[in-house]
């Protein structure tokens, strides 16, 4: 979202206070996991989702590359990631 140059509130978390289940979380994720964006009465996670949605909804401003093989490669890099740290 700093990358797009978006305004947003990001809201840290201590995970070894936090109790999801009191706090309402898994309305947001019902995984449970930490990375979520709400967006008025929509919310998402998932990185890579979450990186879909805003290239989607804000075009100014390019995370997927400026053309076919910057693009190419973007997700090359991210599947990359996905499939070797799982």
């Amino acid at each position: 979202m700093a990358y797009k140059g978006l305004n947003y509130e990001s809201i840290r978390i201590n995970t070894q206070s936090w109790n999801r289940e009191q706090s309402g979380y898994f309305k947001i994720n019902p995984r449970g996991k930490i990375l979520a964006l709400v967006d008025g009465d929509y919310a998402i996670y998932e990185s890579t989702a979450i990186m879909a949605y805003l290239e989607a909804k804000h075009l100014e401003k390019s995370l997927m590359g400026v053309d076919l093989r910057e693009t190419g490669l973007v997700w090359q890099a991210v599947s990359e990631l996905i499939n070797y740290l799982t």
